[in-house]
């Protein structure tokens, strides 16, 4: 299994359609939309409570909850 963003998205396509990756991940995007898998990207790496806010929100945004 490849240990990356296209890695999980294998291994979760069977029961997911979407999947959040990190933008620095953009150039395996086509990989993972071969799965049939929507994209979203963004920073997700949370160093402190202010990023996850913001990923949080971008995700809720995304799925429009």
């Amino acid at each position: 299994m490849d240990v990356n963003a296209y890695g999980l998205a294998k291994m979760y396509s069977d029961v997911c359609s979407n999947i959040v990756i990190d933008t620095k991940d953009k150039s395996i995007a086509k990989k993972i939309q071969n799965l049939d898998m929507k994209i979203y990207d963004t920073k997700i790496t949370m160093k402190n409570q202010q990023a996850e806010e913001a990923l949080a929100s971008f995700i809720v945004k995304q799925v429009r909850v």
